[in-house]
């Protein structure tokens, strides 16, 4: 081998031998930089501890009262006061709190954490998902705690810490087994005091049979509520709230005490749609398709005179009744009816709306209470006499008492 040609080899091995270097330093680095991003992103969703969120979120969660005046008609019963939570949306003057609290009143006090007591007037509320939003009259309390302050001091505290808005979350994002807390005013007590707990189901659905009305991924949770934690926040462990507490709910006909019951809490994106548009507009239009359904099952489908038009494996959501002239019947669908042996004569089947799937009833009524607004286009999957049928209208106002 001649010395050149074996100068060129070592000069061609250095200069291979320089780029792997190069390459593992570069993999290396990058390597490095994805590391460093997952524990950047960790850290970003990392818990707070409990008492971080106590006292961040004392500060946003005020106790509503409620003053029902003496009845005339038996003077016997003296003034009564209803007591409940509320939380600071958005700004520093409006309230979220439960509905059923006021009790038909239109003027109640709210009292911050710090004792520091305002006026508050009842802007709107939602009766079927319990909603209701209270204006701040005014920044400065009609009863202040006592300080040793000066004044000055006093209105920045005010201002700065007894009002301060929460820190809205998804609730659609909850999983069963996340660690919750919820601070509320229970019995009536002068501060505010935080219970914990875990979600235990996101899609139950709370039905108000007079209504008509099913309000659907209610939360279900463990976290203890009492008489006056009604209208608090339920919030995550990053501090944000996920819904609004609704109250204990014990089986019906069965003595109070006899079994612990369950927590069911408004989902916060149903709440948080509800309170914006109450904000804004004054009032809150629910969505409805004009339907009465339920989900689809074997044993519904052993009911059908026609169950063998089904598919092996199919689900959606069997219609019973429509509302005459609503969205479902102007879109053509078409109910069922039931013979003189309970057996179900025609009925549609829904497996998607807008393209999305639907399996359930639970699935239905939630897109259409989360992404769906009264004048809305919507677009209708259908099985009917084992064909697939689209339909499309236009989404009405849901009616009390008829159908969703």
């Amino acid at each position: 081998m001649s010395p050149n040609l074996w100068t060129e080899m070592l000069i061609m091995r250095k200069y291979y031998g320089i780029h792997i270097s190069l390459i593992i330093v570069l993999l290396i680095f990058v390597f490095c930089i994805q590391e460093m991003s997952f524990a950047s992103v960790q850290e970003n969703i990392t818990s707070n501890s409990p008492q971080t969120l106590f006292d961040e979120l004392k500060h946003s969660t005020v106790s509503v009262m409620n003053t029902i005046p003496t009845n005339l008609f038996n003077p016997q019963i003296q003034n009564l006061t209803e007591l409940g939570t509320g939380f600071i949306f958005g700004d520093t003057v409006h309230v979220i709190t439960a509905y059923h609290l006021l009790s038909g009143a239109r003027n109640v006090d709210v009292i911050s954490s710090e004792g520091d007591r305002y006026p508050a007037t009842l802007l709107g509320a939602d009766p079927f998902s319990d909603v209701a939003i209270l204006e701040v009259n005014s920044t400065t309390p009609i009863q202040k705690r006592i300080t040793t302050t000066s004044p000055m001091q006093s209105h920045l505290t005010t201002l700065n810490e007894s009002l301060k808005p929460v820190r809205v979350g998804n609730s659609s994002a909850l999983r069963v087994g996340d660690p919750v807390v919820t601070i509320g005013y229970n019995f009536g007590s002068t501060g505010p005091s935080m219970t914990g707990g875990l979600v235990s189901k996101t899609d139950y659905v709370l039905a108000f049979p007079a209504g008509g009305f099913s309000i659907p991924n209610i939360i279900q949770s463990d976290v203890t509520v009492n008489p006056g934690n009604s209208g608090g926040p339920l919030v995550d462990m990053s501090g944000r709230v996920v819904g609004m507490i609704y109250g204990r709910l014990n089986p019906v006909g069965v003595p109070l005490g006899q079994f612990p019951g369950i927590t069911a809490v408004i989902p916060f994106n149903i709440v948080n749609r509800i309170a914006s548009s109450i904000v804004e507009e004054g009032y809150y239009l629910h969505p409805g398709i004009g339907i009465v359904g339920e989900t689809l099952t074997p044993d519904l489908i052993q009911r059908m005179i026609n169950f063998t038009n089904i598919p092996p494996g199919l689900y959606g959501v069997f219609i019973s009744k429509l509302q005459r002239g609503g969205t479902a019947d102007l879109a053509g669908l078409q109910g069922s009816d039931t013979n003189e042996y309970g057996e179900i004569l025609g009925g549609d089947v829904i497996t998607a709306i807008d393209g999305i799937s639907v399996d359930k009833f639970e699935e239905l009524l939630a897109y259409i209470q989360e992404h769906k607004s009264v004048g809305d286009n919507i677009s209708f999957t259908v099985l009917r006499s084992g064909q697939i049928l689209e339909r499309h209208g236009v989404v009405q106002t849901f009616l009390p008492s008829t159908a969703r």
